[in-house]
């Protein structure tokens, strides 16, 4: 097995009535890391510096963490003229041991972590005025009876220079519907950074929600039957991947979430209109073939101007 690594090509655009775009294969900028489980490269973005060539923020999910936790994942800043740059994000506490937490939900206190294996960096996004969110679906709080809750926990960012804030979205949920959230599988964020979306495929036995614009306690959580009366039934994932754009109407952002076992395995996506801040109108688009995982990841991009 060889070493994680991503290349990073350099796109020359010329602007007529067309566009091409040549790939200079020659001249490419490889980054590598010596961790040869480490997944380095799953994920990759650019991060917009004011004064400086911007970042590439490359995620290693199963990186070694520190001599108190194993395998946490981490995520990197590296300069984008320099691959032997790199530098691991300040993750608040991540590098300290699993700690005894306060004591919540129904279910059990929770009395402590595990972020062993959490698998941070499964998702990363960015903004263009330097927010970044990062998380990490596979974080562990446990209680009494041993009982074990995947929550996810996430790290948002409003700038490379700070510590993180650390988001819990599943955190004071206090049901057994919650206890595998998987939370931030799907993420997407806005242009300043102050909404965050964070898909929770695990939440109501695996039908799904997506926490919209607050982080607190099991607060603004949105899902399809907090829309209409419809459900979309157990193990649909809504939320397991997230964008945003201006789909349905070109005043309102939309919510794209998708939902890849939704409709009995043919999965989908759920498009919901976002008029100032009012979740309303739903439009599904069905998969077509029974098993093909339709949803497993959305993007939107303007291509006809």
């Amino acid at each position: 097995m060889g070493f994680g690594f991503i290349v990073v090509f350099v796109f020359l655009f010329f602007q007529s009535k067309s566009v091409a775009v040549n790939v200079d294969v020659y001249n490419s900028v490889i980054y590598q890391s010596p961790d040869l489980k480490s997944l380095f490269g799953y994920n990759v973005r650019i991060y917009p510096n004011t004064t400086l060539p911007p970042s590439l923020i490359i995620s290693a999910p199963r990186s070694e963490g520190s001599s108190y936790v194993s395998q946490t994942g981490n995520v990197f800043s590296c300069s984008s003229q320099n691959s032997s740059t790199c530098s691991p994000l300040l993750l608040t506490g991540l590098d300290s041991p699993n700690q005894r937490i306060d004591s919540d939900g129904e279910t059990g206190s929770y009395i402590s972590e595990r972020k062993d294996n959490m698998w941070l960096g499964v998702s990363i996004e960015t903004s263009l005025n330097g927010w970044l969110i990062t998380c990490g679906h596979r974080y562990v709080v446990t209680g009494n009876g041993n009982n074990a809750f995947m929550h996810g926990q996430c790290y948002l960012f409003s700038s490379l220079n700070l510590n993180s804030t650390i988001i819990q979205p599943c955190r004071g949920c206090n049901s057994f519907t919650y206890y595998q959230c998987l939370a931030g599988l799907g993420l997407s964020i806005n242009s300043d950074g102050s909404v965050p979306l964070i898909g929770i495929p695990g939440a109501k036995l695996f039908t799904g929600e997506v926490l919209y614009n607050n982080f607190d306690n099991c607060i603004s959580l949105f899902s399809p039957e907090n829309i209409d009366s419809d459900s979309f039934g157990n193990d649909a994932l809504f939320g397991y991947s997230i964008a945003r754009g201006r789909v349905i109407n070109r005043n309102f952002e939309d919510i794209i979430s998708s939902m890849p076992r939704y409709n009995d395995l043919y999965g989908g996506i759920a498009i919901f209109r976002n008029e100032s801040g009012l979740i309303t109108d739903k439009l599904i688009i069905s998969g077509q073939y029974f098993g093909a995982y339709f949803g497993h990841s959305v993007i939107t991009c303007d291509i006809n101007g």
